[in-house]
């Protein structure tokens, strides 16, 4: 097992495994995911993230793809989210904004790819996420943050920053 040393900020992609939703990530595994976020102290997540993964769900559930249980469960899986202590949820404030304006003039990011990327800077490590867009920017943000996506964090054994 890895050190605990870092803190990690997840996408509402990653979100979604909490919520009883399998991403659709080639090679994910629950177990795989479940083990590698044990090697981190802190997991970081914005509020948007959890907005846009009850979006999903209900939207999932009115195509009939997932029951009316996982919808209804929702809140109970948030709130075991809510309190515990490894779980940090971030709400919109000025260094967000900052951080917001800078990438959208910056960088062509759809604005919750933005800010996702803004709420994360400056808060962890890593930002765990499958999106193109923000991993094409990665080497440019290297020093203020790590954006890796699953494939990479699984098999990075060396996470130390």
């Amino acid at each position: 097992m890895k050190t605990v040393v870092q803190k990690i900020f997840l996408d509402t992609t990653f979100l979604l495994p909490f919520f009883g939703i399998r991403p659709k990530i080639k090679k994910y595994s629950s177990t795989q995911f479940k083990e590698t976020l044990k090697g981190f102290k802190e997991i970081h997540i914005t509020y948007l993230s959890v907005y846009e993964t009850k979006a999903k769900i209900f939207r999932m559930h009115k195509k009939g793809t997932i029951s009316r249980t996982v919808l209804d469960k929702f809140w109970y899986a948030l709130k075991i989210l809510l309190e515990d202590k490894r779980f940090f949820f971030h709400t919109y404030d000025e260094s967000i904004d900052k951080n917001l304006n800078d990438f959208l003039e910056k960088y062509s990011l759809d604005i919750f790819d933005a800010l996702i990327l803004a709420s994360a800077v400056n808060k962890t490590d890593i930002l765990l996420t499958e999106d193109s867009s923000l991993l094409s920017i990665n080497k440019d943000l290297e020093n203020k943050i790590r954006i890796k996506n699953w494939e990479k964090l699984k098999n990075n054994h060396n996470l130390t920053p």
